[in-house]
């Protein structure tokens, strides 16, 4: 199943005077400008060493209801929905979406990082960022995104495309070519992730990295591709799994020299749904991940083998994008 699957305040960013050398706490009336407002010490540490808040099935705030199933879906979900007609819709609607903020809402709030499914869709052209239906097409989605960025020049966004449904290498390269002519001007090429700071892309006018996991982009050198970036995921609704899953990898350390995503959410399996069927991801799982993930969170170090990329759904709960965004402060850093 396909990972069944208070606004922000527009004042410029403030920060508290540090209390002491050892700790610097920055608080910010919001979080728009949140990089641009970094110390240099952080701004010159890779971006794989900094704690960067980010969105699981980023585009689904947009899902349409009225529209078919994307071919995210397994056969027995639209099995499932083809049966109960209306009804069996409003309930795979209420497990598939993951996210009430819209791009530019998610960038306002401190989101950088975007978790991205993308799908062809029958008698269009068009591409179509999916999660169990079809949500808004990817050139409105990319287009929203560079136009936050541009009224933002110092703040970058990891952008990544990491599923691909009803794809061919036609439609790769028809995506592949609309990223780059939306964003191609501000996309960093793949590189030394060692020197990948936000001074560096600041000093050259880049502010995108763009994740294209399909081996199409070894011709491509503008992407990062599928080796650049892991992403921990536990592949449970039980909190207590999660916590061991993230525990786990934890102890032992992240692979270094890459990007490493930790996924504070739950993920029901078709049984769960089932006996849930009046629920959503919101109530029955992000309430309780959310609030989870962050306790979790609080007292681990960010670097080379710690924390790195932070993702949930509703990004709005727990106090989430605060918590992530105040870590690169932490002593342990």
């Amino acid at each position: 199943m396909a990972c069944i699957l208070p606004c922000c305040a527009r004042k410029k960013i403030r920060t508290v005077t540090r209390p002491n050398k050892k700790m610097a706490s920055y608080e910010y009336k919001n979080y728009e400008n949140w990089m641009g407002a970094l110390p240099e010490n952080l701004r010159n540490k890779p971006l794989n060493e900094l704690a960067i808040p980010g969105s699981h099935d980023s585009s689904t705030s947009s899902l349409d209801p009225d529209s078919d199933l994307a071919p995210d879906e397994p056969g027995s979900v639209q099995q499932i929905v083809r049966m109960f007609g209306k009804f069996g819709r409003n309930v795979m609607l209420s497990w598939s979406k993951t996210q009430d903020l819209t791009f530019t809402e998610q960038l306002m709030a401190g989101i950088r990082y975007f978790d991205f499914r993308v799908a062809t869709r029958k008698e269009t052209t068009d591409l179509y960022f999916v999660h169990g239906f079809y949500a808004a097409k990817v050139e409105a989605g990319l287009k929203e995104i560079y136009k936050y960025l541009e009224s933002h020049p110092k703040e970058v966004v990891l952008l990544d495309f990491n599923h691909f449904y009803a794809f061919t290498d036609e439609t790769h390269g028809q995506c592949i070519s609309l990223i780059n002519g939306i964003l191609g001007d501000k996309m960093c090429p793949y590189l030394d992730i060692d020197s990948l700071t936000l001074n560096m892309m600041n000093e050259k006018g880049l502010q995108a990295v763009v994740f294209y996991q399909s081996n199409v982009v070894q011709e491509h050198p503008q992407f990062w591709p599928a080796c650049s970036i892991q992403s921990l995921w536990a592949n449970t609704f039980r909190v207590n799994d999660l916590i061991d899953c993230l525990d786990k990898v934890y102890n032992e350390g992240r692979p270094e020299g890459i990007f490493y995503c930790w996924q504070g959410v739950l993920t029901p399996d078709l049984p769960y749904v089932i006996m849930h069927f009046t629920g959503s991801v919101k109530n029955n799982l992000a309430m309780k991940a959310n609030p989870s993930f962050c306790e979790w969170l609080k007292g681990k170090t960010v670097g080379k083998r710690g924390i790195n990329i932070c993702l949930t759904d509703y990004v709005h709960l727990a106090n989430f994008v605060p918590q992530i965004i105040s870590m690169n402060f932490e002593e342990n850093v």
